[in-house]
C-alpha cells in the first residue's frame, strides 16, 4: 500500500471510530440482538454513556456507566471501563473483547449476593455474600488462559456440605495462574476465613465447564455439637480428626 493510500485508510479509520464514539448511546438498543440481551434507558454517547438497565447472558445490571477506549477499535478490539450495580452490590473494572471473541479483564471488583452463583453451580440456595477481585483474567475459546484473583464468600449455609441446621461459614478461593497448562485444568486454593468450620483443599476447574472440589474439613474446638455431629454425614472421621469432602458439578 502506498503512503498516500495508507494515510487515507488511517484517516477513514479514525473518522469511523470517532463517528461511532460520538453517536448517541440509544443506538445500542437497536444494535444488540434480542437473543444476546437487552438495554434500556440508554443515555450519553457510545463513547461515554450509561443505561438504567442491561441484561446480558442472564446477568442483570442497573445504573451502568461505561467509558469506551475508542482507539482500541482501530486494532479490532472493544475496550471499555464499566461501573454498575448488580443486585444489592456492584461491579466495576476494565474489559477488552477481540474480534475472535477473546475476553480480557483487568482490575475487576464485584460484590453482591451469592445465590445467583450457587444457582449456576447447581447448588441449593440459601443466601450468602460474594466478593470477587480479579487482577487478570484472559478467556479464549470460552476457557481461561490466565487467571489471577480471589473469590470470597461469607455467611455460606453449611447445608450445602450436607451439614444440617442454620450454621454458616466464610471461605476464600484463590487463583494465581499466569499460563493455564496443557489440558486446561485450573487449580484454585480453597481455605476458610474463620468460623466454626475449618477447610483446606482445592477447587479445580476442568474443561469443558466442570468443577471438582477436594478438601479436608474439620470442626473447630469451639464448634457447636450440631456441626460436629453433622460432619459425620459428610464422611468418616480421619485419624487427624478431619473429614474428606468431595464435590463435582458443572458450570
Amino acid at each position: 500500500m502506498s503512503q498516500r493510500n495508507l494515510l487515507i485508510a488511517t484517516g477513514a479509520g479514525f473518522f469511523l471510530v470517532f463517528a461511532l464514539a460520538l453517536a448517541p448511546a440509544r443506538i445500542l438498543t437497536g444494535l444488540l440482538p434480542a437473543e444476546a440481551g437487552r438495554i434500556s434507558g440508554a443515555t450519553g454517547t457510545v463513547w461515554s454513556g450509561g443505561a438504567s438497565f442491561v441484561e446480558v447472558g442472564g446477568i442483570q445490571l442497573r445504573d451502568l456507566n461505561w467509558d469506551l477506549k475508542a482507539l482500541a477499535l482501530l486494532i479490532g478490539r472493544l475496550a471499555l471501563t464499566v461501573d454498575a450495580k448488580w443486585g444489592t452490590g456492584f461491579v466495576q473494572g476494565d474489559a477488552t473483547i477481540g474480534l475472535t471473541g477473546n475476553l480480557r479483564l483487568r482490575d475487576v471488583r464485584l460484590a453482591g449476593p451469592l445465590e445467583p452463583v450457587m444457582q449456576k453451580l447447581n447448588l441449593p440456595p440459601g443466601g450468602g455474600e460474594l466478593a470477587v477481585e480479579i487482577a487478570a483474567l484472559d478467556i479464549a475459546a470460552q476457557w481461561p488462559t490466565k487467571i489471577v484473583g480471589t473469590v470470597r464468600v461469607g455467611r455460606v449455609p453449611l447445608k450445602i456440605l450436607g451439614v444440617p441446621g442454620s450454621l454458616t461459614g466464610n471461605y476464600q478461593l484463590e487463583f494465581d495462574i499466569d499460563d493455564v497448562p496443557d489440558g486446561g485444568t485450573i487449580p484454585g486454593v480453597l481455605t476458610d476465613n474463620g468460623g466454626p468450620l475449618e477447610i483446606l483443599g482445592e477447587l479445580n476447574l476442568v474443561p469443558p465447564r466442570d468443577y471438582r472440589i477436594q478438601a479436608r474439613i474439620s470442626a473447630r474446638p469451639d464448634a457447636p455439637t450440631e456441626l460436629i455431629n453433622g460432619l459425620l454425614l459428610v464422611g468418616p472421621k480421619l485419624p487427624d480428626g478431619s473429614h474428606e469432602f468431595q464435590m463435582t458439578g458443572s458450570l
